[in-house]
């Protein structure tokens, strides 16, 4: 389960230009709309052996129930408008209402502007639940 490669995979897809963010570098002045992809920690839940699953075998099994999530972060800059971040944002959250083999949850926040970069932005988030066998 690596939500964050499948929601960079399905935004190449379509041909939507994303990058993974580095939050602790400062933004560099930006001159077209951008996607920084930032993943947030993975949390387990519950854990559980692989017999009350139904899995079989010789080998001990192990599952995991997790959540893991994916924050989409959307910058335009000042000068395009929040419209241009608008247009993007629907975009991208129409693109990911079809990733594949995930079960998802999609939240999209209002456009705002950020003082601090300069920039209009709009977060989504995709949360994603999960087994994953150890």
């Amino acid at each position: 389960m690596d939500l964050l490669q499948n929601v960079l995979d399905t935004l190449e897809a379509k041909q939507i230009p994303a990058a993974i963010a580095f939050p602790k570098r400062k933004m560099p002045r930006l001159t077209e709309s951008t996607i920084m992809l930032c993943p947030t920690e993975r949390r387990i839940f519950s854990f559980c052996h692989g017999n009350l699953l139904g899995l079989s075998g010789t080998q001990e099994v192990y599952s995991l129930a997790c959540t893991e999530a994916v924050v989409c972060d959307i910058y335009s800059p000042y000068l395009s408008g929040g419209y241009q971040c608008d247009i993007l944002a629907s975009t991208v959250f129409n693109c990911l209402c079809e990733l594949s083999g995930v079960n998802a949850s999609i939240t999209r926040t209002q456009t705002y502007y950020d003082p601090d970069t300069d920039c209009f932005r709009c977060k989504i988030l995709v949360e994603s639940d999960g087994w994953v066998q150890k």
